[in-house]
């Protein structure tokens, strides 16, 4: 699955394996990534691809717009995430995400 700006990944390594981010910004080499918690949208993650797992949905078309003019918020990332989450089943292959994403 390629990767876009907007939608939604989930980390396969690091230090914060399993977490999920949202796509802000799409380099070469890196990908930019924010959680609106421990990486904002002003000071998103640069995460390499391959240790990066797209899920496969994103943001809906009204925040997709202001994340393209520079408006999205904080707060609205936070809450897209944790709509994401909650729609997952904790026990799927992903319940440990979900998880890890909600003590994290």
């Amino acid at each position: 699955m390629e990767f876009k700006t907007g939608n939604f990944v989930i980390t396969k390594a690091g230090h914060d394996k399993g977490k999920v981010y949202l796509t802000v910004e799409l380099h070469q080499d890196r990908i930019l990534v924010a959680d609106g918690k421990s990486h904002s949208i002003e000071a998103p993650k640069k995460k390499n691809p391959l240790h990066l797992q797209p899920v496969g949905s994103g943001i809906g078309s009204e925040l997709q717009k202001k994340l393209e003019e520079k408006s999205l918020r904080d707060e609205e990332i936070r809450k897209a995430i944790e709509d994401l989450v909650s729609r997952r089943t904790v026990g799927s292959s992903t319940g440990r995400i979900r998880r890890q994403y909600v003590e994290g």
